[in-house]
């Protein structure tokens, strides 16, 4: 989700998020780390803008646990990992 203000709130929120289940425990939107061919993006938001799709060969959502156990702290809240062609 690429979205600057809560729809429902109209509160500012992260820019790119993965969204745990409020059913789990989660605490709902959490920014998440992005990384591109496993590289982290420091401004993902407009990264996947610029993106040409038709370079893109996957994409991976991780969850907190195992995006930490691959890339360390940085990736506390989740990943997005985007593997180009």
């Amino acid at each position: 989700e690429i979205s600057t203000v809560d729809p429902v709130t109209g509160v500012p929120r992260p820019g790119l998020c993965i969204e745990v289940s409020r059913r789990s425990g989660g605490q709902g939107c959490a920014p998440a780390a992005v990384f591109i061919n496993d590289v982290p993006v420091p401004y993902p938001e407009q990264a996947i803008i610029d993106m040409d799709p038709n370079f893109i060969d996957r994409i991976e959502v991780l969850n907190p646990v195992d995006a930490s156990f691959r890339f360390g702290t940085i990736a506390g809240n989740g990943a997005i990992v985007i593997y180009t062609r």
